[in-house]
């Protein structure tokens, strides 16, 4: 279903940029043209069934419009939640973000509130996607996705202060 729709937009946009006269190879290889497609799908990851599914760091600046490096920044300021890998690279929770690809409203000062009580950011997701009863038993990460910032920045009060403990 996904591929068939695919197919039909890819067909009829490749179709537009010949008729335009475009070269076709500026794009780059197929292969660096269909990486880049894929870029903007999550990536699996062990903590899938927990947290994910996630994002790569190019992922999230090619959903969002925005350069590797604002979200770098956006990840050092706690305003994005991005985990480190094994191998040394962040992949980015999904729940998260909204389907236009900006972050869930409210999430930034939920991040700040947990970065006050943990540096540990698989805690941070882990917490963000378990669900709680001060939340009608929905995730943080729901919670806010339907509106709930104030709930949700409460309980984070109370869980980075029991955090520091």
């Amino acid at each position: 279903m996904v591929l068939g729709a695919l197919r039909t937009i890819l067909g009829a946009r490749l179709g537009a940029i010949a008729a335009a006269d475009i070269d076709l190879e500026s794009l780059g290889t197929p292969a660096d043209v269909a990486e880049w497609l894929a870029s903007a799908l999550p990536s699996s990851h062990p903590f899938d069934d927990i947290v994910g599914p996630f994002y790569d760091a190019d992922g999230v600046a090619r959903r969002s419009g925005l350069s590797p490096a604002d979200v770098a920044e956006l990840t050092e300021t706690n305003e994005l939640l991005g985990c480190p890998t094994g191998e040394g690279a962040l992949v980015f929770p999904v729940s998260q973000f909204n389907p236009d690809g900006s972050s869930v409203a409210g999430l930034p000062q939920v991040l700040g509130t947990m970065a006050e009580g943990t540096s540990d950011r698989w805690q941070v997701a882990l917490w963000l996607n378990t669900p709680f009863g001060q939340l009608r038993d929905r995730t943080p990460a729901q919670a806010l996705r339907h509106g709930d910032t104030q709930g949700v920045q409460e309980l984070a009060g109370e869980t980075a202060a029991r955090w520091r403990h």
